[in-house]
């Protein structure tokens, strides 16, 4: 009977430990394909490009400094562990999938039409409202 205990016990943890090894850490190249299927990484790259020459005391900074690959990988280590806080492996390897199929490439699409119009819409509003107030 206490062999019996001891063996259910010993399989529970196991299954655990198993469990827990499923949800791996979120690697660096499973985060560089979702970023790139997501042009995000597009985005933080001119973002920190921005952020480097706003906060730089030397107006002459080289262009040639923060761009090509070694600043989008330094830039993607930066990101990797936000990500991580909130993704694992498998969530993002799962997102990719979603991605990759036809609803997935529809939606990205859809979205870039979305924003575009967005932008148009928020510009016709801008410019909307500069002729109410300018009229007043």
């Amino acid at each position: 009977m206490r062999q019996t205990k001891i063996l259910a016990i010993f399989f529970l943890l196991l299954s655990s430990l198993n469990l827990a090894a499923e949800e791996t850490a979120l690697t660096k190249s499973t985060l560089k394909v979702y970023l790139s299927m997501t042009n995000t990484d597009m985005f933080y790259e001119e973002l920190f490009q921005a952020m480097v020459k706003q906060y730089s005391d030397d107006n002459s900074v080289s262009q040639k400094n923060y761009e090509g690959e070694k600043f989008r990988e330094s830039v993607i280590d930066k990101v990797l562990p936000l990500y991580a806080k909130h993704y694992s492996e498998q969530d993002i390897l799962k997102i990719i999938e979603f991605m990759s199929s036809s609803i997935g490439k529809k939606m990205k699409q859809a979205s870039i039409d979305i924003n575009n119009d967005v932008y148009g819409l928020a510009g016709e509003f801008g410019r909307n409202q500069n002729k109410i107030n300018g009229s007043q």
